[in-house]
């Protein structure tokens, strides 16, 4: 089968068009968080349980989440997984 992308429709998500556009003060604000972003604002951070019920307790029950690597990471790409002792 194949897809005519053409006339797929494109869905715009304001959540990820504001973290583009914000990206680098997010990366600067917040690294080695987890944030949890609203239309074109931070609505929580820290861990992602931390992140999360921040953004609830504002009333907001599904924001993007999303991860800032450490200032000492940023820029290093990582390839593997993560494996549990």
């Amino acid at each position: 089968m194949e897809i005519d992308f053409s006339k797929v429709k494109k869905v715009s998500n304001p959540n990820m068009t504001w973290l583009n556009a914000h990206r680098r003060e997010l990366e600067k604000n917040y690294p080695g968080q987890w944030v949890a972003i609203s239309g074109d604002q931070v609505v929580g951070w820290g861990s992602i349980q931390e992140a999360s019920q921040m953004a609830r307790k504002k009333g907001i029950e599904r924001p993007l989440l999303t991860a800032f690597r450490r200032l000492e990471d940023q820029g290093k790409v990582f390839i593997g997984a993560h494996r549990k002792a």
